[in-house]
């Protein structure tokens, strides 16, 4: 009997351990969804092509697609799809 009482100890521990992994799963940070600029990605590479800088393109966004986002933001993005 007293060698049964480490393998149902072990059960029980792979249960809980099992319950904080599900746990831990459901609070994990969603990834967001589609990006403001990516229905402008097609003349933001293009603007940038030609010498634009990522100020230049914030004040193109806000002026022509009013579109406010901070320059930051408009460099990820512009880095991102470099990337892709």
């Amino acid at each position: 009997m007293e060698k049964n009482r480490p393998q149902e100890a072990s059960a029980v521990l792979c249960a809980e351990l099992a319950e904080v992994q599900a746990q831990r799963c459901l609070a994990r940070r969603k990834r967001f969804g589609r990006s403001r600029l990516d229905r402008y990605r097609e003349p933001l590479l293009a603007l940038r092509a030609v010498g634009a800088s990522y100020a230049d393109l914030q004040l193109w966004l806000r002026m022509k697609c009013r579109v406010r986002v901070a320059e930051s933001t408009v460099r990820r993005r512009l880095l991102r799809w470099q990337h892709d």
